[in-house]
């Protein structure tokens, strides 16, 4: 089973995904694109969360993975 927090976490270490502050967020319902956070594809039947940043880049989350991504963020910016 995957542990989305240590994953996160690689990810960022990596820079796979950015830890730093995005300027919007969008809420809708899934159209299969993967999580960044799971790399898992966000059905229809959940909600997808955008979050977009200011040079144009957009990532992707099922609602509980944007929450540990946000969670990671905080404690990677600290």
């Amino acid at each position: 089973m995957l542990d989305v927090r240590v994953n996160i976490r690689q990810k960022f270490e990596s820079d796979a995904v950015r830890s730093d502050d995005h300027d919007k967020m969008w809420f809708r319902r899934g159209t299969g694109t993967p999580c960044n956070a799971c790399d898992l594809p966000i059905a229809e039947s959940e909600m997808e969360i955008d979050a977009d940043f200011s040079d144009g880049q957009t990532l992707w989350f099922h609602n509980h993975c944007f929450r540990m991504w946000e969670t990671a963020r905080e404690v990677a910016t600290v």
